[in-house]
């Protein structure tokens, strides 16, 4: 049976304003698809509010700023601070940008590990905090109603192994003798997006394209390759294949071969490296370096193309989204097979894949134990790792000049792929599978909420107070005497310095009234003192101890 999608299911979007900054120096690729899915929630959201979850108020602001002008509707935009917060407005999830629930996990502890469900999603599961933060969900208190969207099923393979794995460590570890069963979540397969309406219709399409041919200087009538992504010899796609490629067709057609690269390098010596590797290998081809992070730029280069190539032989990669946009933009791809390309690209439908060859299992023990060591940087990790992948350069080769020889071959794969695009991978259409998962987590939640007790607190992030009891020399109870202190400045005068103001401002009537009762009775027990105010126990004792702090009162506890 369907589930329906609840109009009434609500989700707080977590935000730090730079994760969904796309108009910085050093982007990538996650901050682009954190930005596209915000503005597609944004937009889905037409009645309800949007909300926010963020530690700091400037980080509110700039999402409210950042999503006015997506959404559709004068809706309201609500900042939501704390935990409880999403309980009193009634959200249904709260929505993190990367894989971290174990740390959400344990804040919702606090509160009731049915508060809510929350939502992650993978990027890349390379790098050492990206596989701790997936390795730490089998030791959280994680539920069947959260989930951690992975964006291909290659990417799910990969989560599920690093699960596997520490699994059957904490079985060895305590000599347990049947499997780990925690409560994990859910691990949906959703893909990312692509926003076409930023791109150029269909029409405008030729007119753009040779507009933009002419501004770079790219003959009209030459075939046209493109690049978009980070240009990166280790951390994206080694570019030599696509070199070695375009140059072996160069030999084999007469027409004028040109590539351009829409990007951004880390830094000048990358660039230069990228320049002289091209003069080298592919002499015959002739070289357009752009800026990619220019949105003008951006929005526009796919219509110089007339096939698009990204040869990704990186672990980093987990779905690739650049070949989608190329596909929304009516262009046929030339991909390798590897990871997500392989799930998103139909070969010989809307393009080509060619095969990869990489080192059998038990080959990068060494490596990741280095890496692991810090004798091997992430960087040099990935470089030893992407020397290893082998694209097939005649595949390739084979594959680009078939495209460069048949224009009507260019334009049917053109058409298939936009149209997958638009059935299957618009921002609106993932928006919405979206609010799928959010009514079956939140059906699965009402359902099985009534589960055994989860843990009510992080046990590494105990009291402090409990933690650290043993320190004193007595701790206050209902026996320790109160009695008037002989400061003599005033309370309000003192506790209004810098050096003595709480962080949590005391209350003035508690104050007076404690202040009071101590003066009249001149001793008294804390018990006595809490029946007489009839205050809650906790911000009592508070108060308390910082008055005796600043000697307005004298605490005499013989509890140890």
């Amino acid at each position: 049976m369907e589930t329906q999608v609840s109009d009434s299911c609500s989700m707080a979007i977590t935000y730090i304003a730079k994760e969904y900054d796309t108009q910085r120096e050093q982007l990538m690729g996650r901050h682009s698809a954190s930005e596209a899915f915000l503005k597609a929630w944004s937009q889905s959201e037409e009645h309800s509010p949007l909300y926010s979850f963020s530690r700091r108020t400037q980080d509110h602001q700039h999402f409210t700023q950042k999503t006015s002008p997506w959404r559709k509707n004068p809706i309201e935009c609500v900042g939501l601070y704390h935990s409880r917060e999403l309980i009193q407005h009634q959200c249904d999830a709260i929505y993190t940008p990367d894989p971290n629930l174990a740390k959400g996990a344990w804040h919702r502890t606090a509160i009731g590990g049915s508060a809510y469900s929350m939502v992650g999603i993978t990027h890349t599961l390379s790098s050492d905090g990206a596989m701790d933060l997936i390795g730490e969900l089998a030791t959280s208190p994680t539920e069947p109603w959260d989930a951690l969207i992975c964006t291909s099923e290659s990417v799910k393979s990969v989560v599920e192994k690093l699960i596997t794995r520490k699994l059957e460590y904490l079985r060895r570890n305590f000599d347990l003798k049947t499997p780990l069963k925690p409560s994990l979540p859910q691990l949906p397969v959703i893909p990312l997006g692509v926003d076409i309406d930023r791109y150029p219709s269909p029409k405008s399409k030729e007119g753009t394209g040779k507009l933009w041919r002419k501004k770079l200087d790219i003959p009209q009538d030459a075939i046209v390759s493109l690049f978009v992504g980070r240009l990166s010899f280790h951390a994206k796609a080694h570019p030599f294949a696509m070199f070695e490629s375009l140059e072996r067709c160069a030999a084999q057609s007469e027409q004028h071969l040109t590539l351009v690269l829409c990007g951004w390098f880390a830094n000048d010596a990358t660039k230069d490296c990228f320049v002289e590797a091209a003069n080298l290998i592919c002499p015959s081809i002739q070289l357009v370096i752009v800026d990619g992070r220019d949105p003008d730029t951006q929005n526009n280069i796919w219509s110089v193309a007339d096939l698009f190539i990204s040869l990704s032989d990186n672990i980093q990669e987990t779905f690739g989204l650049t070949p989608l946009e190329a596909m929304a933009n009516g262009l046929p791809v030339v991909v390798s097979d590897w990871d997500g390309y392989r799930e998103s690209v139909r070969h010989g439908v809307d393009g080509f894949r060619a095969r990869t060859v990489s080192p059998p299992i038990g080959s990068g023990e060494g490596l990741a134990r280095l890496h692991d060591e810090g004798s091997l940087s992430y960087d040099a990790f990935l470089m030893e790792t992407c020397q290893q992948v082998v694209v097939d350069i005649d595949e390739v080769t084979g594959h680009i000049h078939q495209l460069i020889s048949h224009p009507e071959l260019r334009k049917e794969m053109g058409e298939n792929g936009r149209r997958r695009v638009i059935e299957n991978y618009t921002w609106s259409s993932i928006a919405l599978r979206y609010r799928v998962l959010l009514s079956q987590l939140k059906e699965r939640r009402e359902k099985d909420s009534n589960q055994a007790p989860r843990p009510i607190q992080n046990p590494l992030r105990p009291d402090p107070f409990d933690l650290h009891s043993h320190y004193a020399t007595s701790l206050v109870g209902g026996t320790t005497l109160i009695q008037p202190g002989v400061t003599r400045i005033k309370p309000e005068l003192t506790l209004s310095l810098k050096a003595c103001k709480p962080l949590r401002p005391l209350t003035p009537k508690l104050v007076d009234s404690i202040l009071r009762v101590t003066q009249e009775k001149k001793s008294l027990k804390l018990s006595e003192l809490q029946t007489l105010l009839g205050k809650d126990t906790k911000d009592l004792i508070r108060h308390l101890l910082i008055l005796g702090k600043y000697g307005y009162l004298r605490l005499d506890s013989q509890q140890a």
